[in-house]
């Protein structure tokens, strides 16, 4: 006999379902890091003072179109479901919160940095670059945030995009990066590959939960 699910892991069950089973937020998730892996390419082409306002605009894009798909695509087929925060969802959410604006401002002050900032360094690599301090906490804390993530809601491909970023971030710190030295290829194949997830998990579920209808009904 199968047992009973206890109060945890309905949650976990909830969450899956409402935020990672159609792909949706992946999608955001490698978009946005793809947005981070042209920023040095689009900071060349508009300035740094235009580019940054281009990258803001196409954030908030990014995030409006996130929320109209999960309005007209997530919620006819599966519903919305409003829970009731627990105690350890609020923590998580202030955890996350906070990972989530450090590691963003540990990503800008790494990549976008003006020339002639320099960061500690801890040693050459044979790319041609080397790890600094700021290097390595980038990559830490974003396998960190993932893995609280995937452990808290039980996902676990999360574990796999957080080694997956902390490593892009890493190899794009040592140096290996496109010939102008501009596009971050680690980050676009990373991001890559996150965005092709989504779109195979959005396949999946716009077939796994067809829009009920009416017909049958009287």
């Amino acid at each position: 006999m199968s047992q009973p699910m206890t109060m945890k892991e309905s949650r976990q069950r909830i969450v899956q379902l409402t935020t990672y089973e159609d792909g949706l937020w992946d999608i955001l998730l490698g978009s946005i890091f793809l947005l981070l892996s042209i920023y040095p390419v689009t900071r060349e082409l508009l300035g740094p003072e235009l580019n940054f306002v281009f990258y803001l605009v196409v954030l908030l894009a990014l995030v409006g179109v996130h929320f109209l798909a999960r309005k007209y695509i997530s919620e006819p087929r599966i519903g919305r479901v409003t829970m009731r925060p627990s105690r350890g969802t609020k923590a998580m959410l202030v955890v996350t919160v906070v990972l989530f604006f450090g590691t963003l401002g540990l990503v800008l002050l790494t990549l976008f940095s003006p020339v002639g900032v320099t960061l500690p360094e801890t040693g050459a690599l044979p790319g041609g670059g080397s790890l600094g301090s700021v290097d390595i906490a980038v990559g830490l804390v974003l396998v960190g945030i993932f893995s609280v993530l995937a452990y808290r809601f039980g996902v676990v491909r999360l574990y796999f995009y957080g080694a997956l970023l902390g490593l892009a971030s890493l190899v794009s710190a040592a140096g290996y990066l496109s010939e102008d030295g501009m596009l971050n290829i680690p980050l676009v194949v990373a991001s890559g590959i996150i965005l092709l997830t989504g779109f195979f998990l959005l396949g999946r579920f716009l077939a796994r939960y067809p829009v009920p209808t009416s017909e049958g009904v009287g």
